[in-house]
């Protein structure tokens, strides 16, 4: 809490030292690039979470004849392998759903050949997460480490986004080149402050809060592309 508040501080005192618009400007792209990529980390450890706790929910629910049936157990001693999880999961789902997200938001963004790419492309980093499921860390420490990385990133953000405005104030010109990025992006902000401050509670830690992060984040990169395109 002290760093963010010195954070805010040597901000304000911005306009004394960086006269120039390039200067000013070059401050708030770096702390919202380092935001944005921090915020964009978390979502790639959300997005782990969701999957790890996916698959280890699948194991503890499935009977134990189902796994036999399956041939998942093994032996007198009931040995599973150590792909279990993935084993339950199928992979052209994880393959389908982001084709479903990425495919169709590319061709109205740009045109059928990027829709196209980008849906390969996606399809195959899903098929990659499926891969993936056995060597991933337990889903509560990818839990923890999104938490405490999204509790940085999520200030980082609010303050390029302060600065942004700022700069727009000292030099006279719009901070937003259209009325919807801002309640996009303060909405993306405000997502990632009900994750951390739900993600405390033993209520809500887990799943539930997880999606919130998720949506934050495409909330938040959604008000800036909205922007950039106005």
């Amino acid at each position: 809490m002290f760093g963010f508040v010195m954070l805010c501080y040597l901000i304000t005192l911005l306009p004394m030292f960086a006269q120039t618009t390039t200067t000013m400007v070059n401050v708030y792209m770096t702390i919202q690039s380092v935001g944005l990529g921090m915020i964009a980390i978390t979502l790639v450890m959300s997005v782990m979470y969701l999957i790890k706790n996916m698959a280890e929910r699948t194991v503890a629910t499935t009977p134990e004849g189902d796994l036999i049936a399956q041939g998942l157990v093994k032996g007198r001693d009931g040995k599973r392998p150590a792909t279990i999880e993935r084993d339950l999961q199928k992979p052209w789902l994880f393959a389908l759903f982001p084709v479903i997200v990425i495919a169709p938001a590319a061709y109205v963004l740009v045109d059928s050949v990027t829709a196209l790419i980008a849906g390969i492309g996606a399809g195959a980093l899903g098929v990659f997460a499926w891969w993936l499921i056995p060597r991933m860390p337990a889903s509560d420490l990818l839990y923890d480490a999104a938490y405490r990385v999204t509790l940085v990133a999520a200030p980082v953000v609010a303050v390029a986004l302060a600065l942004r405005v700022m700069v727009a104030y000292t030099h006279g010109v719009p901070a937003w080149t259209d009325t919807l990025s801002p309640v996009i992006s303060v909405g993306g902000l405000i997502l990632y402050g009900l994750y951390l401050l739900l993600g405390r509670l033993p209520r809500f830690r887990g799943e539930p809060v997880t999606y919130l992060n998720v949506i934050g984040f495409v909330l938040l990169f959604a008000g800036l592309i909205v922007n950039a395109v106005s």
